[in-house]
């Protein structure tokens, strides 16, 4: 068998690349309007009938009929195959196409996720020809100006008012232990049988980026509770990963790369229908690092369009905090008189929410003023509070140019001068690229063979993962990696390296791809004890660590203070406090390790 790719992988490969630089590489491209012309490569002619779009990113010849993306050219102008020609231009384009490479395959796990993708899609169908012969469900979704054909585009249906809708119609398919890992039939406590996760809802299905349904959301249609609800997490649905309409908003980002993330199923129904289609939204859930990396993979600008209630303002500096992780331009747009975006477009129509979209507020300035609420800048205390609460967002500002000009702005606000304010400020200037220094450990050899131990064990041999997170905190382990790859473990019970590529970082799948893939492991022999005992050394090295840190960080401190001066004596005793604090636990860990 040869090399083996993971699906998706054309598309990983195009998101990457401009067809104009793949084509121009071989042909001299000249601009005619929003295109490119060329004689063609692959028949003769004088006039050049030979197009590329870079809107499109494809090619298409009006005289001999070629067409395709930058792979497909490639193929045809070196006469490759379809992996000679991917591995060519990963090659040439500096793209490292070996953590794609599928090494290994769970059969099983791999059939039960198409099953549930089957399973999935029958229900999804079953819904949607419900909603067609309900008068009152399509009723609901007219009165909220849903037209037939988002309507249908959605694939929205409905759950009828039944308690085994689902189940009589898909158990004789498929078993119920199936049917109930899928989250659309739950096992009932106190007797035999089953009953139907949704009923009389207006059901929203979940789509992932490659289109498959992975999940159902489920909307009342009066005033029960709860209001929504979601399917659970099953093998091919994590809502921490995935984005509600993303399937469709990311081939919608126009020039400027943007997508508007708003609250729920019903917003972005209503946006898309309207003509705003770069559109998606969480599951139930507040923004992950999981959905940033998703956003970050399509986009480069966001927009944070929730409503304008206390709910929604928390979870807007929530979003912040969390895209702010990321290489993107987050904005925010806060909606006048409390309307959501599903009611402020239907009253004002697209083009007045679009004008405000794209003249929506930066993220900064937006929390800069949330900060500053309910303060008065002529009070001393409220002034220091403004500025103790504003330090962390300057921290994460990179940009010098960007850095001042909100240092102007703050100081005309305040009455303070740009020099004692960048002075109060200078340590969070760079408190982000710091804070990131300090969280960058670099590991001993002795080290990273541990951690290479412990994620082979929670990969091969599960249990002692589960036992193990239950015990402790990993947040005392400063390896970011760990947290990261433990959080992925943890939702995903079985998986392929594929899941981990909108998840996880090159480095983390790297690790998970070597771990999983070692003929070579070891099992424990002495249970649990072996596995807390690799803990606990990598959590003394962690120590160990960070006193050296203190040490030093007390030396540079003390040095530059006088030592005459009463701040000497303090800041030496504060010292002396936290190193023996650290050599408590320190002794503790040795302790425990044996």
């Amino acid at each position: 068998m040869g090399k083996q790719y993971v699906d998706g992988i054309a598309d990983i490969i195009l998101e990457r690349l401009n067809i104009i630089d793949v084509v121009n590489s071989y042909l001299p491209l000249k601009k005619t309007g929003r295109n490119y012309k060329a004689l063609c490569p692959f028949h003769s002619e004088k006039t050049p009938s030979f197009v590329v779009s870079e809107e499109k990113q494809i090619f298409h010849c009006f005289g001999c009929g070629a067409s395709g993306s930058a792979i497909s050219f490639v193929m045809k102008m070196e006469n490759l195959d379809f992996i000679d020609a991917i591995e060519q231009i990963g090659d040439r384009y500096s793209l490292n196409l070996d953590e794609y490479l599928v090494k290994k395959y769970d059969i099983k796990s791999h059939e039960e996720q198409e099953k549930i993708f089957n399973i999935n899609k029958l229900a999804a169908k079953g819904f949607y020809n419900v909603l067609k012969n309900n008068s009152k469900a399509s009723e609901y979704l007219i009165n909220r100006k849903i037209s037939e054909d988002t309507r249908r585009k959605f694939g929205l249906g409905f759950a009828p008012d039944q308690w085994d809708y689902i189940y009589k119609n898909l158990r004789m398919k498929y078993s119920e232990l199936l049917l109930e890992k899928s989250g659309l039939i739950i096992k009932r406590e106190n007797s035999e049988g089953y009953y139907d996760r949704f009923r009389n809802r207006i059901i929203f299905p979940i789509f992932d980026i490659r289109g498959r349904v992975i999940g159902f959301g489920g909307r009342v249609m009066d005033d029960t509770l709860p209001k929504y609800l979601n399917s659970p997490d099953t093998p091919v649905f994590n809502k921490s990963y995935h984005l509600y309409g993303m399937n469709f908003a990311k081939n919608h980002l126009g020039d400027r790369k943007q997508i508007v993330i708003v609250e729920g199923y019903m917003d972005v129904i209503s946006l898309f229908d309207k003509g705003i289609k770069n559109v998606a939204a969480s599951l139930g859930t507040s923004l992950t690092d999981g959905h940033g990396k998703l956003i970050e993979r399509y986009a480069k600008e966001v927009v944070l369009l929730y409503d304008s209630d206390q709910a929604g303002i928390k979870a807007t500096r929530r979003a912040v905090d969390i895209l702010s992780r990321f290489s993107l331009k987050v904005k925010v747009l806060s909606l006048m008189d409390g309307l959501d975006p599903d009611e402020y477009v239907i009253k004002f129509g697209k083009d007045k929410l679009q004008e405000m979209i794209d003249n929506s507020q930066d993220a900064i300035e937006y929390m800069l003023d949330y900060y500053k609420e309910g303060l008065k800048f002529t009070i001393k205390s409220d002034l220091i509070e403004y500025i103790d609460r504003i330090r962390p967002i300057f921290s994460t500002i990179s940009n010098s140019i960007e850095y001042e000009l909100y240092i102007k702005k703050i100081a005309h606000e305040t009455g303070l001068s740009s020099e004692n304010l960048i002075k109060e400020l200078k340590h969070s200037k760079f408190n982000k690229k710091e804070t990131d220094k300090k969280d960058e450990i670099v590991l001993k050899l002795k080290d990273v063979k541990l951690y290479r131990r412990l994620f082979e064990i929670f990969i091969h041999e599960r249990k002692y993962f589960l036992e193990l997170i239950q015990k402790f905190d990993f947040d005392e382990l400063k390896y970011k990696l760990l947290k990261e790859v433990s959080e992925f473990l943890l939702a995903h019970e079985k998986f392929e390296i594929s899941d981990a590529i909108d998840v996880l970082s090159l480095e983390e799948i790297e690790m998970l791809k070597e771990t999983e893939d070692n003929i070579e492991y070891v099992p424990v022999k002495n249970g649990l004890k072996e596995v807390e005992k690799i803990y606990y050394e990598l959590l003394l090295s962690d120590k160990l660590r960070y006193l050296q840190k203190i040490k030093e960080e007390s030396q540079k401190v003390l040095s530059n203070i006088n030592n005459e001066s009463p701040i000497y004596d303090k800041t030496k005793m504060k010292y002396a406090e936290l190193q023996h604090e650290i050599n408590t636990q320190i002794a503790d860990i040795n302790k425990k390790r044996g």
